[in-house]
């Protein structure tokens, strides 16, 4: 009987140790999402900058086919693009958790904004008081990348 005790102390350290592991494999998925989710919205946010270089007057959504898209990118269906005002906001519905730190982290040019679309205003972690209107076409709660 006594040796029962140590025994269901084992089992309890062993539970507690899996539940860590799965925890740890939880976050680095998460990790992994976000990342792959933000590479995806730069690769596509520096295809529509070059159309916008290339068409300065362009205001709108434009083609995909018109966009120098390397072949082997697969835009997701909740990824999407507006052209306003000589500016390029790159938008995803139904973001990953992390996205936004890591786009804020993985983004060096001091000209782009990222943050979420509340009410048309982008917010975001480097906000500091400065409120940036969005596009009407950019639907609510959306992660934006604006430049």
């Amino acid at each position: 009987m006594w040796m029962l005790i140590p025994l269901i102390m084992l089992l309890m350290c062993l539970s507690g140790y899996t539940v860590h592991i799965q925890q740890q494999a939880a976050n680095a998925q998460a990790d992994a999402e976000a990342a792959i989710t933000g590479d995806r919205m730069r690769i596509y946010l520096n295809a529509v900058q070059h159309y916008a270089r290339v068409h300065p007057d362009f205001n709108g959504t434009v083609d995909e086919s018109a966009l120098a898209l390397p072949s082997w990118f697969l835009k997701s269906w909740n990824m999407g693009h507006v052209l306003a005002s000589s500016r390029v906001y790159v938008y995803r519905t139904a973001a990953p958790p992390g996205l936004i730190g890591y786009l804020s982290e993985s983004m060096t040019d001091d000209l782009i904004r990222v943050g979420i679309n509340r009410r048309g205003v982008l917010v975001g972690p480097d906000s500091s008081g400065r409120t940036d209107t969005l596009p009407s076409r950019i639907p609510e709660g959306s992660v934006v990348i604006a430049s």
